[in-house]
């Protein structure tokens, strides 16, 4: 299928840190082409603001969110996965159920330490609990609604 079309991208450092990006493109095929209600036209536009972490930032972040992510499926998939396992071998799901504690309570205590930014221990207590809160109800609401967008657009 012949087509037209192009993409444009300006990009501006504002400082050391900080950087622009805007970007337009567009596809627009031969209409000759096209099969009778076919799009004629496809276009996008973009732009965001980045800010570069330093690399120690950027694996602390990356070291926490994904920290967050394990807590998140030992508690929305806990139920699933043990099953799973408890069917294919009795004698892993203690070591799993086990494992699985001990990544909570590991994901617990990075929360704890992320949370010095508060003030002492009961700000540290604080932000652990809020952030475990958090990543629980967004997961699991985020979830409910993947499967009901799924579910609908199945039908």
């Amino acid at each position: 299928m012949g087509t037209r079309g192009g993409w444009l991208q300006l990009q501006l450092n504002l400082t050391q840190k900080w950087q622009s990006n805007t970007a337009y493109g567009i596809d627009a095929p031969v209409i000759g082409n096209l099969v009778t209600g076919g799009r004629s036209k496809n276009q996008s536009y973009m732009s965001n603001i980045t800010y570069h972490l330093s690399p120690n930032l950027a694996k602390a972040t990356m070291w926490g969110w994904g920290m967050e992510l394990v807590f998140l499926l030992c508690i929305i998939g806990y139920e699933v996965a043990h099953d799973a396992i408890t069917a294919s071998s009795r004698r892993l799901a203690p070591f799993f159920r086990t494992g699985t504690i001990i990544l909570i309570g590991f994901d617990g205590w990075t929360d704890f330490q992320y949370g010095q930014l508060a003030s002492g221990f009961w700000g540290q207590l604080a932000f652990a609990a809020i952030t475990a809160f958090v990543v629980m109800f967004f997961g699991i609401v985020g979830l409910r609604l993947l499967e009901s967008g799924f579910a609908e657009w199945s039908h």
